[in-house]
């Protein structure tokens, strides 16, 4: 089941628990101290992300590994994927039968943490970087290896930050990976082509970019629920106008297999650093 995003604040009271707290961790924990009545306690060995805390900085506290599984009791795991070996004595040293962990880690099997951290309360998750706006989507798998109780805490947890979308298969997270956690930097890319074209033709550059961020978000809205992205096109595409012209050269460019060659690459790599945490 799809969980949508939480509309207002949600009043998680408790601690939760970060060890790592980089980029993605530092998105999702800014998220939730903005939405909910949370505290963070990190265990992290760099900075805090400077540019998100103005509001929300007096509750996030710096610790050791040991204060963040005394402190919390569903606890993110945020290290990079070649830190998971450096990390896992710690976690396995601390975890109880009281703690869920949830990995953020692309590429490390959901057996090989419960292995390393000798608990099955694991789920592995694949968050994308919109998270940070509460427009971020979540893939996240082993939620079925959870008791219903500890289930709803993690829905209601990651729901702050975005749509949670439970995958059946773990191997399914590669696909993921390629279309929603690694998407949001093709979809930059294609954004920086169209605002430099309305540039060349003379638009001032923030018109341009409020333009297309507009459009985007538009399109994206039209598609949720899951609509007919066929008739999406076509009611858009009027025969021999403008949009007809442009879809036309993108069909016969070689644009759409370039495309698809951009998403399989994306995935060949998430198979290959999934491979490389197995050997």
């Amino acid at each position: 089941m799809i969980s949508r995003p939480w509309p207002g604040l949600l009043l998680i009271d408790n601690w939760l628990g970060f060890i790592g707290f980089g980029r993605m961790g530092g998105a999702l924990g800014h998220r939730l101290c903005q939405k909910t009545a949370c505290q963070l306690m990190v265990a992290t060995s760099t900075p805090l992300p400077a540019t998100h805390w103005a509001v929300a900085h007096d509750r996030v506290v710096r610790g050791s590994v040991a204060d963040v599984f005394r402190q919390s009791r569903i606890i993110f795991v945020a290290v990079k994927p070649q830190s998971v070996n450096a990390v896992s004595p710690d976690i396995a040293a601390h975890v109880t039968s009281d703690h869920v962990l949830i990995s953020v880690m692309a590429g490390v099997s959901i057996q090989t943490l419960m292995s390393k951290w000798r608990t099955t309360a694991v789920v592995r998750t694949m968050p994308n970087m919109t998270v940070q706006v509460s427009c971020g989507v979540i893939g996240v798998y082993g939620l079925d290896l959870l008791s219903d109780a500890r289930q709803q805490s993690v829905l209601a947890v990651l729901a702050v930050c975005g749509t949670v979308i439970p995958v059946a298969n773990e191997d399914h997270l590669h696909a993921f990976t390629s279309i929603a956690g690694s998407s949001p930097a093709f979809f930059y890319q294609m954004a920086q082509v169209m605002v430099a074209f309305a540039v060349r033709q003379g638009m001032r550059r923030a018109d341009a970019q409020i333009a297309v961020a507009q459009t985007m978000a538009g399109a994206g809205q039209m598609m949720v629920p899951p609509a007919d992205l066929d008739q999406l096109i076509t009611d858009v595409r009027s025969p021999n106008g403008t949009t007809h012209a442009g879809l036309t050269h993108m069909e016969t460019s070689g644009f759409l297999t370039h495309w698809d060659g951009v998403l399989s690459a994306t995935y060949q790599r998430s198979l290959a650093l999934a491979q490389g945490m197995q050997s």
